[in-house]
């Protein structure tokens, strides 16, 4: 008793079957800025602040979490996760090993990580 899941326009329909016998489902995929959004309210801070060019260290710690989600999570490119942030794709893969090896040592970091991750996959599937 198995679905498959076909992807159309940021939409995801659950083809018919035999086992549930219900309509097909329909699943909206979060857009980046609503997952942008919804990481900035999860973490309490402005979204013009993680956006923005301040370097100050809890707002980049903040950025770099967001773009590691993106990636590692959503599996958006680097290019497109860098427009996003008015910054270079090579700026997101230095986001993903910032957070990376801060998960690694910082355990504290490492369950406000785990924390985001998990919100923002239940909150926008």
């Amino acid at each position: 008793m198995s679905f498959l899941k076909i992807i159309v326009m940021n939409q995801v329909f659950c083809t018919p079957c035999n086992g549930h016998g219900l309509e097909p489902m329909v699943f909206k995929i979060a857009t980046m800025p609503e997952l942008i959004d919804a990481a900035c309210k999860y973490l309490k801070v402005d979204k013009e602040k993680i956006l923005g060019r301040k370097r100050n260290r809890d707002i980049v710690e903040y950025r770099h979490m967001i773009m590691s989600y993106l990636f590692f999570s959503r599996k958006i490119r680097l290019t497109e996760i860098g427009r996003e942030f008015g910054r270079d794709h090579t700026t997101v893969i230095y986001a993903n090993v910032h957070v990376s090896n801060l998960c690694a040592t910082d355990e504290l970091y490492s369950q406000t990580y785990a924390s985001l991750t998990k919100y923002l996959n239940f909150q926008l599937p």
